[in-house]
């Protein structure tokens, strides 16, 4: 499938799922903007793109601040002047591997509902005022939103959420925008973490 002349937002796209997802999309002539608040791991991303001689453009983003998102939108427009597709990939988990139901603070759940949820709510509302008739969300769950596990609270309770918010904003935006969710099971992501360490 072709893409040439569709921009993509692509959140959380410096390492794992989301580094894969811009890479292919610029593989098939999108202009890719990687959306991304670790900047190493975006200009990463941005390196490996260009290799393959795709358009791409880096925007430090924090998804879970309003502000830094509605400038991310403004710098997208002001160089493209339209967003066809917006994925929302970005996502955290709780700090520590080892945080339990009774180790982890109400401080780190509120986190990943920051970036996880109202992250992704905040990039389609923002992206969305500037996408066409035939657009595109595409919102990464997980299985976990529906099959947990042992003290992943903050994490399944944050990919259930997005599933609520998809099917909201698929009606929300019906007839204009398509509003779809992928959840994928475990993936190993290691070959696609980021190379340069602090």
């Amino acid at each position: 499938m072709d893409f040439k002349g569709k921009v993509v937002v692509i959140t959380g796209s410096g390492q794992g799922i989301g580094h894969c997802i811009a890479v292919e999309y610029a593989k098939r002539n999108a202009s890719v903007i990687i959306a991304e608040i670790d900047e190493e791991a975006g200009e990463e991303t941005r390196e490996a793109i260009e290799e393959i001689g795709g358009d791409c453009l880096m925007i430090q983003t924090d998804v879970g601040n309003e502000q830094s998102v509605k400038l991310m939108v403004q710098t997208v427009i002001e160089r493209y002047g339209k967003i066809d597709i917006l994925i929302n990939n970005a996502a955290i988990n709780t700090g520590e591997a080892s945080d339990t139901l009774f180790t982890s603070s109400i401080e780190a759940f509120e986190e990943v509902m920051r970036i996880n949820v109202t992250g992704a709510f905040i990039c389609a509302k923002y992206c969305c005022a500037h996408m066409k008739e035939g657009g595109s969300i595409i919102n990464i769950s997980s299985t976990r939103a529906l099959m947990s596990e042992p003290h992943t609270e903050a994490y399944s309770t944050s990919k259930g959420a997005l599933l609520a918010l998809t099917h909201a904003l698929a009606n929300s935006l019906a007839h204009r925008v398509r509003v779809n969710a992928i959840s994928p099971g475990w993936i190993d992501v290691s070959q696609y973490k980021k190379k340069k360490r602090s």
